[in-house]
């Protein structure tokens, strides 16, 4: 049986993947609380206002994918390693989301969001 740990990193992954790669925003009512907290600050709280954003997003950018590098978690936090990019063509971003679960919902969300760079210092990427 998976920890809890586990399986909000599981959740997490899901919901993220199922949103931007899949484009299913049944998610929403499945795996987001009504009264989620967003920090992003290009975005309303609550997961009505979610829906709206991704709706407008997802018609703007249809070959939008996301890659999870990486997860880690402690308690009810999950730090997702993603890099997001809006078509083929796109170099992309690096970027770290941070949701807080409760009772298998996604209720709070933070990001920080770099542009991958077209030239670097060392060879190890951003991804």
């Amino acid at each position: 049986m998976a920890t809890q740990i586990e399986e909000n990193k599981r959740i997490a992954v899901g919901v993220y993947t199922g949103l931007f790669n899949k484009k299913d925003l049944s998610i929403i009512e499945e795996r987001i609380a009504p009264n989620y907290r967003q920090y992003n600050p290009t975005v309303h709280d609550g997961a009505e206002e979610l829906r709206s954003a991704l709706e407008g997003m997802l018609a703007s950018f249809p070959e939008l994918r996301v890659d999870v590098k990486g997860t880690t978690a402690e308690v009810d936090l999950v730090a997702l390693h993603v890099h997001w990019s809006m078509n083929p063509e796109d170099r992309g971003s690096a970027i770290v989301d941070v949701f807080r679960l409760e009772n298998g919902l996604l209720v709070e969300h933070w990001d920080v969001i770099q542009e991958i760079a077209e030239t670097s210092a060392n060879h190890n990427g951003m991804s």
